[in-house]
């Protein structure tokens, strides 16, 4: 068979097997992109092997991410975080800070991995699921309450912090096999490139997009905003930083513009449909038979993981909140892995920092805990609606006693 009709046999499988699967989970409570992951695997060599260009969907997948955080760096306009600046500071950070060093310093206690190692692994831990925390908050009408807007701060703050977090670690792998010592002159370097850059983009980016808006195209302002975005991804991976960062710094720079919802309307499905298949690249490099051999190890590190970040979450909740109930929908809400730690596991990534044993290890982890997060919430929602029935049910008995002993009473004051 031809490669080019292999290549369209591929995208019938692909979706084909999402079209199939997405909706099955949706039925079961669970977001779409474990229909994704679900769907690489089934297609992946290790189950029926029915994809001829495997390589080609890891390669497409980079572009979703680079547009997932272009989007996310439209969403997050300085006014936006400006507003929620106390809430992504008090729970945002907090959870951040507290959380990485714990892992970072369990990791330095239990492991023999080098510091460059143990930081990417415990920031992969740290961060939660948006995806998952955000649905359920939005869904169960949860958004606008206390602990809502608690978890959405700690969401957002992931949001900004992966970006840092993703130009640091090309610069601490080592290279071509020999240890990198990140000098204080290259980090210096770093940030002076990120803010000469965010400035220059502050500055002409807006100017350019109103400039080829004026024009009323709609095709035009199209091509030219994503010339936009993948130009200034080459540009800081010409410059050994994240193609991600170059992004994101595109999209902070257009989220002021009159233009923004125009630009989002046509970036919002197509980050979506290319995040789908960076999810199904994370299903076909899934080690199913790694996962199987070592379910028992999963399940254990996997618990232990929620259990770890819910007993943070809890005493940062716990501390700020005051609420019992709201500290424990916020902690079960944020207690999983989430998606950034797939980008930070990716081998395009870590490869040189993290071994393929430990990355299995790491990604059957994350994934338990994402599958497990909404059967909890699920369980709790019902146990809570159950008790909150029962006090219901105990009120109404102590009125009825309190009316029937009135009445009582009523009636001995005629009869006197």
């Amino acid at each position: 068979m031809a490669s080019n009709d292999l290549i369209l046999l591929d995208l019938f499988y692909y979706f084909g097997s999402t079209a199939l699967l997405i909706p099955i989970f949706r039925s079961i409570g669970l977001s779409s992109l474990f229909g994704y992951i679900a769907s690489g695997i089934v297609l992946g060599p290790q189950v029926t092997g029915l994809l001829h260009h495997a390589e080609n969907i890891h390669a497409i997948s980079e572009i979703g991410i680079i547009l997932l955080l272009f989007v996310i760096g439209l969403e997050l306009s300085p006014g936006r975080i400006n507003h929620l600046k106390k809430t992504i500071l008090q729970y945002g950070f907090t959870q951040y800070a507290i959380t990485s060093s714990i892992f970072m310093g369990l990791l330095s206690l239990f492991s023999s991995f080098s510091f460059s190692t143990n930081f990417v692994i415990a920031n992969a831990l740290t961060l939660s699921s948006t995806a998952i925390g955000l649905s359920y908050l939005k869904e169960s009408d949860q958004l606008t309450k206390s602990y809502g807007q608690a978890a959405f701060g700690v969401l957002i703050f992931q949001d900004l912090i992966i970006i840092p977090v993703l130009a640091i670690i090309p610069l601490i792998a080592p290279k071509d096999g020999i240890s990198n010592d990140v000098s204080i002159m290259s980090i210096a370097q770093t940030v002076s490139f990120i803010l000469v850059f965010v400035t220059l983009s502050r500055f002409l980016l807006e100017r350019i997009v109103n400039y080829v808006s004026s024009f009323k195209d709609r095709e035009v302002l199209i091509g030219f905003c994503l010339m936009l975005v993948f130009g200034t991804s080459f540009l800081t991976e010409h410059f050994g930083l994240s193609k991600a960062l170059g992004a994101f710094i595109a999209g902070m720079s257009l989220s002021g513009s009159k233009f923004k919802n125009e630009i989002h309307k046509f970036s919002l499905p197509l980050k979506s449909t290319l995040m789908g298949v960076f999810f199904m690249g994370i299903g076909l490099s899934f080690d199913i038979n790694y996962f199987a051999r070592n379910f028992h190890v999963v399940i254990i590190y996997g618990s232990i993981l929620m259990a770890v970040k819910f007993s943070i979450l809890f005493a940062i909740a716990k501390y700020l909140l005051k609420d019992f109930n709201s500290s424990l929908r916020f902690s079960l809400t944020l207690c999983q892995g989430g998606e950034f730690a797939f980008l930070i596991l990716s081998p395009n990534l870590s490869k040189h920092i993290i071994d393929n044993n430990t990355t299995s290890l790491l990604l059957s982890i994350i994934t338990f805990s994402m599958l497990s997060t909404p059967v909890i919430l699920s369980v709790f929602d019902k146990v809570l609606e159950k008790s909150s029935l029962e006090q219901n049910t105990v009120d109404n008995v102590i009125q009825l006693e309190n009316i029937k002993e009135a009445k009582k009473e009523s009636e001995l004051k005629k009869a006197s």
